[in-house]
């Protein structure tokens, strides 16, 4: 089935001044702009874990995975197994995905009987991808896609590559932080950003990482900062939860939105140049 698929395209204006977590300033609340077009694929079925690569972007879309491409959407659906947080590859030819058993497959697109890589979650494509960076047991290993072998990181959950390949950035600690390591698992550095903080995603130039903050345990609002730990922005105002941004081109920024429990994917146009590539 192939449909065009409707974009919500939001405007959010703030500044962003080095400031200690304990004082970040609130942005001013954001106004929407909607983009005429037709519905999502399907428009009941929860949405969310959006990656990109090869000019595509996917998302999962129920128990399938949505691709958009050239503005027409395509559902690849995925076999049994409880297939989920499934991520393109960065030349957008194939689909990693996490069993209900927490295994980690890799299969090209078209889906077919994909490659097994043992116990995994969270799985984030490297740049080049030929490796995967994912959570196991206690923390972050590598997995390289060629042999299967796997380098221990250390502990931490939610991984997510820089442009570069250079350094992962992921959470760690209860309520979790942001922390930056090489992908080596080596030289960490924590983020000075507000605590509880979740999913964190490296913008495509690098200077930026946007993460979902949480309140009492919940998805709040989304935030950026700079990857050298200068200052911190926030990205959205609004009194649904929000979480799981992804960077897309020119300054689009993909997340979920739920409303009533159903997760739905937006867009944010973040107008702040400091973001801006």
């Amino acid at each position: 089935m192939r449909l065009p698929i409707a974009l919500a395209v939001l405007a959010v204006t703030t500044g962003c001044h080095p400031v200690p977590p304990a004082t970040l300033r609130p942005a001013p609340p954001r106004s929407p702009a909607f983009v005429d077009g037709a519905p999502p694929v399907n428009p009941t079925a929860p949405s969310r874990a959006v990656s990109s690569g090869g000019g595509r972007v996917a998302w999962m879309q129920g128990a399938a995975v949505a691709v958009l491409e050239g503005g027409v959407v395509t559902l690849v659906e995925l076999p049994g197994e409880g297939l989920h947080d499934a991520r393109l590859s960065p030349d957008g030819l194939a689909l990693a995905a996490v069993t209900a058993g927490r295994e980690l497959v890799v299969s090209p697109l078209p889906w077919t009987t994909p490659r097994r890589y043992g116990i995994a979650a969270a799985p984030a494509w490297s740049p080049a991808g030929d490796r995967i960076a994912c959570e196991s047991g206690e923390g972050l290993w590598i997995v390289e896609l060629a042999g299967g072998t796997r380098t221990w990181l250390g502990p931490g959950t939610a991984p997510a590559w820089s442009p570069d390949g250079s350094r992962l950035v992921f959470t760690l600690g209860t309520p979790p932080s942001l922390w930056i390591m090489t992908h080596e698992g080596s030289d960490r550095r924590l983020l000075p950003t507000r605590p509880d903080v979740h999913t964190p995603a490296w913008s495509p130039d690098g200077r930026w990482i946007a993460f979902a903050a949480f309140h009492d345990g919940r998805p709040d609002d989304l935030w950026a900062v700079a990857a050298d730990g200068a200052c911190t922005v926030r990205v959205t105002w609004d009194p649904l939860p929000e979480s799981e941004p992804h960077w897309g081109t020119g300054g689009l920024l993909w997340y979920t939105r739920t409303r009533g429990g159903v997760p739905s994917l937006w867009t944010s146009r973040v107008s702040n140049p400091e973001l801006l590539p």
